[in-house]
């Protein structure tokens, strides 16, 4: 299944997939969402945000895994190593984009275009 559709069904399909090609996409389509307001987009992208940060994410914003790839579902502890928290992850995942206004977000939903 696509990123796209998986995430918006909220199936974690991100064992192994790279991080800095998914996590731009998310970012994708928090912006369509604020441009159309097309709910599926918003979804994809609060879903894809609940499936990392809590799951696969050192307090660094480094990611669980090796190197740039996502590592499996709640071992974030199992799997440290000196290659999985990279800067360029954090950055993207933490970017202007997402920057105070992340679709997890509990008191700020993502701003959108009139």
């Amino acid at each position: 299944m696509a990123s796209f559709e998986a995430a918006v069904a909220n199936e974690d399909t991100l064992d192994g997939e790279h991080t800095n090609q998914h996590i731009p996409q998310h970012q994708g389509y928090l912006e369509i969402y604020e441009q159309t307001g097309e709910q599926p987009y918003f979804t994809a992208a609060r879903n894809f945000w609940d499936m990392v940060v809590p799951h696969r994410t050192y307090v660094d914003g480094g990611m669980a895994g090796s190197g740039e790839i996502f590592g499996a579902r709640d071992v974030i502890a199992r799997s440290i190593q000196k290659s999985n928290a990279e800067t360029c992850l954090a950055r993207s995942r933490t970017g202007a984009v997402w920057c105070g206004r992340s679709p997890g977000s509990p008191t700020r939903e993502p701003r959108r275009e009139s």
